[in-house]
Order: structure tokens, then sequence, then C-alpha cells
């Protein structure tokens, strides 16, 4: 994850398979160019071709060969952008994880994060299958659906609390619900879970 200032431009290399997610909360226009050879870091000789442009929210996209960007960022404000294979926005209120699998077995290690404030698990083979929050830092939202026919089990990074749970314990979201994770002090979250 970084940012960039307004007016800002900075030049990435993905490889095949890897993703760019851009947040542009300013209201100005921030666009995206592919960059032809000879090279990003070149100067001269370079062809830009407008990719997408966003103006206020997010745009995720995921390329299938290799690739050299150009983001530039508008007069209106700063952005953030995150790339590689499983990019994230720490400060996007918007951010969106869906397709998420699971950790089979369950339990806090290894657990599938949760990498959106907005999440969608449709994989959970067997109940307690796991998914694990992002560190817990005041005024952060995750909420979770949970789009199986299992129950799922969400842990909190390691020391901290989830509800009035115990330091780790981790939280079931059953089968169809929907929940929400608020942290209210460093490494405690409250939850509401849906009916």
């Amino acid at each position: 994850m970084a940012f960039l200032a307004r007016l800002g431009t900075v030049d990435i290399s993905l490889s095949a398979g890897q993703s760019l997610v851009i947040g542009s909360f300013c209201g100005g226009e921030t666009k995206v160019y592919q960059i032809s050879s000879p090279a990003p870091s070149s100067t001269q000789g370079n062809t830009l071709s407008l990719v997408t442009s966003i103006i206020g929210g997010t745009s995720y996209t995921t390329y299938s060969v290799a690739t050299n960007l150009r983001i530039e960022a508008s007069s209106g404000g700063d952005i953030e952008y995150d790339y590689g294979t499983q990019p994230t926005l720490i400060n996007n209120p918007h951010a969106v994880a869906t397709g998420l699998v699971a950790k089979a077995g369950g339990g806090q290690s290894g657990a599938t994060p949760l990498t959106g404030n907005i999440n969608r698990v449709i994989t959970v083979a067997t109940a307690g299958d796991s998914c694990l929050l992002p560190n817990g830092t005041v005024g952060k939202r995750v909420t979770v659906f949970n789009a199986t026919a299992n129950s799922t089990t969400i842990y909190p990074q390691t020391g901290q609390i989830i509800g009035t749970g115990s330091a780790n314990a981790g939280f079931a979201v059953g089968a169809g619900k929907g929940c929400l994770f608020e942290c209210v002090a460093s490494g405690l979250w409250n939850v509401v879970l849906g009916a």
C-alpha cells in the first residue's frame, strides 16, 4: 500500500496475473496509462495508452500479461494504491473482497485474510473453516457475509480480542449470516451479528 500526492506520478510493473487497486476519494480524476517500451524507468520513447480514469471511488484490475503502468493523481487530492497478487487499500471505506475461501481445517494460524472492509465468504467446506481480521486499529470497520451453508470462524490477529472472548479466540458467523466488526481500542473488536 502506498500514497500518491496530488499531481503526483508513479510508474509500476506488474507480472502476469497481478492486480492494481486504486482508491481516489478526493473527487479529482486519477488516470492509469499502459506504458509501451522501452521501459517504465525511461523518460523518452515511451508511448502512453489510457487504461482507465477514476473520479472518486475505487478501481481493481487484474492483468493477464506482464504490464507497465503509470498512475497520475489529479489536482483534487491524494490517492491510495497497491499492487501485487492480493492488493488492498487501508483507508478505503468501500474496499470489497469477494470470492473468499475460508481456510480448510480452521484455526487462527494461516486463516484466510479478510482483505476488504466489506467481505463475502463463498466457500466454507467444513464448519469452522476460518478467516482472519486485519490488525485492529481504532475506528477500523470490517463486515463479513458468510454466503455458505456452513458456519465460518473469524479470528483476530495474534493477541487481539473479539467481543467478550479471550485473546486469540475465534467468533462464529453462521451460514447465511452477516457480521460487523468495529475496532474500539487497539486490538479490541466490538461485534454485531446479524439476525
